[in-house]
């Protein structure tokens, strides 16, 4: 396989441009030009385990060289501060006022079926973006899938009640100096909705988070509310965008609400 070695500045244009398009930038010819530096041929039976994350030894590397790889992350403890340094020095390379650096990416964590306990990868849609002023703002987000069921049709009907899935996207800017995490999202949606979703159930499973949902109705107002309410709370967080969409189950349209707000 190859690993590209990419200068420090050159992974924002990375994440902006298609692969193909930064591998010619290695053939610019003015000085400092942004794009892959060269290419490592790496021999995975004959190469070491490397990353300094977790083994004690690393590529043959150059100064301000760096590798991207597809298992870097994302982390809590490192990610939000190499996006914050990209976006500061694209900021500083381009001589401009500004500097944006977006990652948007699939996010997977491991869920245990609250019965039978079998455990699968639900998957979230994470984000996470940086941009350089005369400060740097990180904003972080996720899109949660939930299931929800209607209070209204719950009172009126003579047995059950219609839900549904949908999505809580979830956008916050982080306050200075704070950094808050995709499971720190992911809680306060799951927590505001009438029940998570899992990507393995089994029987037992079904009949719990059918009367979980049935015993938590919530409109998505309720739930965008719940989850505004949880995230003016932390004092991580200056302000927030939180969106519910419920893809209706009997009726022909969706059910949305938006929340704006700042600590």
């Amino acid at each position: 396989m190859t690993l590209e070695v990419i200068k420090l500045l050159r992974i924002a244009l990375v994440a902006s441009f298609a692969w193909s398009a930064a591998a010619q930038a290695a053939d610019c010819p003015r000085a400092g030009a942004l794009g892959t530096s060269r290419i490592l041929a790496v021999d995975p039976a004959t190469t070491p385990r490397v990353g300094l994350k977790s083994f004690p030894q690393t590529l043959a590397l150059a100064d301000r060289e760096v590798v991207l790889t597809f298992d870097d992350g994302p982390w809590p403890a490192t990610t939000s501060q190499v996006l914050a340094a990209l976006a500061r020095e694209v900021q500083t390379r381009l001589d401009s006022a500004s500097a944006r650096i977006g990652l948007d990416f699939p996010y997977f964590v491991h869920r245990a079926a609250p019965v039978t306990g079998g455990t699968a990868p639900v998957e979230y849609g994470g984000r996470l973006h940086a941009e350089a002023r005369d400060t740097v703002t990180l904003r972080v987000g996720v899109r949660v899938p939930i299931a929800s069921l209607c209070p209204c049709s719950k009172e009126i009907s003579d047995y059950g009640a219609h839900n549904q899935r949908g999505y809580v996207d979830i956008d916050v800017v982080c306050a200075d100096g704070a950094t808050v995490w995709i499971e720190d999202l992911i809680g306060a949606a799951e927590g505001a909705a009438s029940a998570p979703v899992y990507a393995l159930l089994k029987r037992p499973d079904e009949r719990f988070v059918t009367m979980q949902a049935y015993e938590n109705p919530a409109f998505v107002e309720d739930i965008a509310r719940d989850v505004a309410v949880t995230l003016r709370e932390d004092a991580r967080i200056e302000s927030f965008v939180v969106t519910v969409r419920n893809l209706e189950s009997i009726h022909a349209h969706d059910a949305v609400a938006t929340i704006r707000g700042r600590r």
